[in-house]
Protein backbone atom coordinates (compact mmCIF):
# COMPACT_ATOMS: atom_id res chain seq x y z
CA UNK A 1 0.00 0.00 0.00
CA UNK A 2 1.23 3.49 -0.78
CA UNK A 3 0.65 6.42 1.54
CA UNK A 4 0.34 10.03 0.49
CA UNK A 5 1.73 12.11 3.36
CA UNK A 6 0.92 15.84 3.18
CA UNK A 7 3.27 18.27 4.87
CA UNK A 8 3.78 22.02 5.35
CA UNK A 9 7.18 23.65 5.28
CA UNK A 10 7.40 27.46 5.48
CA UNK A 11 3.74 27.89 4.46
CA UNK A 12 4.14 25.70 1.35
CA UNK A 13 1.99 22.60 1.08
CA UNK A 14 3.51 19.53 -0.50
CA UNK A 15 3.07 15.77 -0.40
CA UNK A 16 5.23 12.64 -0.53
CA UNK A 17 4.29 9.13 -1.62
CA UNK A 18 5.79 6.34 0.47
CA UNK A 19 5.20 2.60 0.90
CA UNK A 20 4.18 0.66 4.02
CA UNK A 21 7.54 -1.04 4.48
CA UNK A 22 9.49 2.23 4.80
CA UNK A 23 10.50 3.55 8.20
CA UNK A 24 9.72 7.00 9.56
CA UNK A 25 13.42 7.87 9.15
CA UNK A 26 13.15 7.05 5.44
CA UNK A 27 10.05 9.26 5.28
CA UNK A 28 12.04 12.09 6.87
CA UNK A 29 14.92 11.69 4.41
CA UNK A 30 12.47 11.66 1.50
CA UNK A 31 10.93 14.90 2.77
CA UNK A 32 14.40 16.43 3.23
CA UNK A 33 15.36 15.54 -0.34
CA UNK A 34 12.09 17.02 -1.64
CA UNK A 35 13.03 20.36 -0.03
CA UNK A 36 15.60 21.43 -2.60
CA UNK A 37 16.34 25.05 -1.74
CA UNK A 38 17.83 24.45 1.74
CA UNK A 39 20.36 22.15 3.36
CA UNK A 40 18.68 20.41 6.28
CA UNK A 41 20.32 17.64 8.31
CA UNK A 42 17.34 16.42 10.31
CA UNK A 43 13.67 17.27 10.75
CA UNK A 44 10.97 16.75 13.33
CA UNK A 45 7.40 15.98 12.34
CA UNK A 46 4.68 17.91 14.17
CA UNK A 47 1.00 17.10 14.03
CA UNK A 48 -1.78 19.32 15.39
CA UNK A 49 -5.02 17.51 16.22
CA UNK A 50 -7.85 18.11 18.63
CA UNK A 51 -7.93 14.46 19.67
CA UNK A 52 -5.50 11.51 19.65
CA UNK A 53 -5.48 9.38 16.51
CA UNK A 54 -6.09 5.76 17.51
CA UNK A 55 -6.51 2.56 15.62
CA UNK A 56 -6.53 -0.98 16.97
CA UNK A 57 -3.05 -2.52 16.92
CA UNK A 58 -1.35 0.72 15.82
CA UNK A 59 0.60 3.48 17.56
CA UNK A 60 -1.49 6.22 19.15
CA UNK A 61 -0.53 9.62 17.79
CA UNK A 62 -1.06 12.62 20.04
CA UNK A 63 -0.87 16.26 19.09
CA UNK A 64 2.71 17.53 18.99
CA UNK A 65 6.11 16.38 17.75
CA UNK A 66 6.60 12.72 16.90
CA UNK A 67 9.05 11.07 19.32
CA UNK A 68 12.48 10.57 17.77
CA UNK A 69 12.69 6.97 18.88
CA UNK A 70 9.91 6.24 16.38
CA UNK A 71 12.43 6.70 13.55
CA UNK A 72 12.96 2.94 13.41
CA UNK A 73 9.22 2.16 13.22
CA UNK A 74 7.62 1.33 9.90
CA UNK A 75 4.86 3.41 8.36
CA UNK A 76 2.49 0.44 8.67
CA UNK A 77 2.62 0.90 12.50
CA UNK A 78 0.89 4.28 12.16
CA UNK A 79 -2.90 4.68 11.91
CA UNK A 80 -4.31 4.94 8.39
CA UNK A 81 -6.12 8.17 9.33
CA UNK A 82 -2.73 9.93 9.43
CA UNK A 83 -2.87 10.48 5.66
CA UNK A 84 -5.91 12.74 6.20
CA UNK A 85 -3.87 15.23 8.28
CA UNK A 86 -1.17 17.72 7.31
CA UNK A 87 2.18 17.38 9.10
CA UNK A 88 4.29 20.44 9.90
CA UNK A 89 8.04 20.14 9.25
CA UNK A 90 10.46 21.57 11.84
CA UNK A 91 14.13 21.66 10.73
CA UNK A 92 16.71 20.66 13.34
CA UNK A 93 20.28 21.83 12.75
CA UNK A 94 22.07 20.62 15.87
CA UNK A 95 20.72 17.06 16.03
CA UNK A 96 23.17 14.58 17.50
CA UNK A 97 21.89 11.04 17.78
CA UNK A 98 23.38 9.62 20.97
CA UNK A 99 23.63 6.07 19.76
CA UNK A 100 25.86 4.22 22.16
CA UNK A 101 27.05 0.77 21.27
CA UNK A 102 26.63 -1.68 24.05
CA UNK A 103 29.75 -3.24 25.52
CA UNK A 104 29.45 -7.01 25.20
CA UNK A 105 31.59 -7.62 28.29
CA UNK A 106 29.39 -5.43 30.46
CA UNK A 107 27.36 -7.36 33.01
CA UNK A 108 24.35 -6.31 34.98
CA UNK A 109 25.08 -5.47 38.62
CA UNK A 110 22.23 -5.42 41.07
CA UNK A 111 21.58 -1.98 42.55
CA UNK A 112 22.08 -3.34 46.06
CA UNK A 113 25.59 -4.50 45.12
CA UNK A 114 26.45 -1.15 43.53
CA UNK A 115 25.67 0.75 46.71
CA UNK A 116 27.47 -1.72 48.97
CA UNK A 117 30.71 -1.36 47.05
CA UNK A 118 30.63 2.44 47.02
CA UNK A 119 29.76 2.61 50.72
CA UNK A 120 32.59 0.26 51.60
CA UNK A 121 35.08 2.36 49.64
CA UNK A 122 33.97 5.61 51.24
CA UNK A 123 33.86 4.24 54.81
CA UNK A 124 36.96 5.19 56.83
CA UNK A 125 38.99 2.30 58.19
CA UNK A 126 39.09 2.32 62.00
CA UNK A 127 41.82 0.26 63.59
CA UNK A 128 40.70 -1.02 66.95
CA UNK A 129 43.11 -1.71 69.74
CA UNK A 130 42.13 -3.49 72.90
CA UNK A 131 43.53 -3.36 76.38
CA UNK A 132 42.75 -6.87 77.49
CA UNK A 133 42.92 -6.08 81.20
CA UNK A 134 40.35 -3.24 80.94
CA UNK A 135 38.14 -4.40 78.07
CA UNK A 136 38.08 -8.09 78.99
CA UNK A 137 38.61 -8.45 82.74
CA UNK A 138 39.30 -11.96 84.00
CA UNK A 139 36.34 -13.90 85.36
CA UNK A 140 35.74 -13.58 89.05
CA UNK A 141 37.74 -10.37 89.40
CA UNK A 142 34.85 -8.44 90.91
Amino acid sequence: MTWKIQYIYKNFNNSVDISDECTIKQLKTKIITSITNEKINYIDLKLETDFPIREFGKLTIDSGIFPRHWDQRTISNLPNKLSDFTIEIIPVNNYNPNIKKRDKNRKYILPSHKYQKTEEKNKPVIKRTFDYDVDFPPLGSR
